[in-house]
């Protein structure tokens, strides 16, 4: 038997990134390190990023408990202009992704805002790896088999999907070590794009809104929108984006709301 031929559906290279932060709130909190994995277009990786950041702020301590980095980490480390200005000179008009795009892409947009700083390149297509995993692999239910070739999963945190997909976790919580995850949770995302919707361009596919059938969110996780309580439902749909939003609007407009 012919091993499995790897697929890459893109034909340009792609930036991996991964951010590690002082917090979770965009507007307020800073990048305390850059990670990025630069891969060609046949899924290799190339070139890899890797530069801690002084925040020019205090790291609380609970941060630090996640990612491990402290300020003293970070005494003599480029500041955020400078280390920006590398990452997207290194990355330059790449296609770039991440797992969970909206949040480490708001916080680098708002670390540019914040010093009033373009650095000179942009992506030339951006897309969110989690997003993809929403639409690829489904959480399941003990007794419920929604997809067979997929396994169960409890949360859709990065460790958690790479876990379940028998990646290697350890680093978890490092910019690099995050990145490595992402991407073989992407080359994963991939061969069941290819296998499940073989006519479909990836690009248009990623950019047409998707049908969830199922809650993604911690409280009620892997429950299908049908089941959830209609109260979860509107005020999801409020602060949900992407597929999610789509998806709770759609079927309250079929419960008549």
């Amino acid at each position: 038997m012919k091993p499995r031929k790897r697929v890459w559906e893109l034909r340009e290279p792609c930036v991996i990134f991964d951010t590690e932060t002082t917090g979770t709130q965009i507007d307020i909190d800073r990048v305390v390190e850059i990670g990025g994995l630069k891969v060609d277009a046949n899924g290799d990786i190339i070139d890899t990023f890797e530069q801690r950041v002084n925040p020019g702020v205090h790291i609380p301590a609970a941060a630090t408990a996640i990612h491990g980095i402290a300020d003293a980490d970070v005494v003599g480390c480029p500041d955020t202009v400078q280390a920006l200005s590398e990452f997207f000179f290194w990355g330059g008009d790449s296609v770039y992704t991440a797992y969970n795009l909206k949040y480490d892409e708001g916080i680098l947009n708002a670390e540019l805002d914040r010093h009033d700083f373009y650095p000179g390149s942009s992506p030339t297509w951006r897309f969110d790896t989690l997003q993809l995993t929403y639409r690829l692999i489904y959480p399941g239910k003990p007794g419920e088999d929604l997809l067979p070739s997929q396994k169960i999963i409890k949360d859709y945190r990065l460790s958690t999907v790479a876990a379940a997909l028998g990646v290697d976790t350890q680093g978890a919580h490092g910019a690099i070590a995050d990145c490595r995850m992402a991407l073989s949770i992407l080359k994963h995302c991939f061969q069941q794009f290819k296998d499940r919707y073989p006519w479909q361009d990836f690009k248009k596919w990623m950019e047409t809104p998707y049908w969830l059938p199922f809650w993604v969110w911690k409280k009620g996780f892997g429950t299908r929108l049908r089941d959830m309580p209609v109260k979860d439902l509107l005020w999801a749909s409020r602060v949900a984006t992407g597929d999610l939003k789509f998806s709770i609007e759609k079927n309250l407009k079929g419960m008549g709301y």
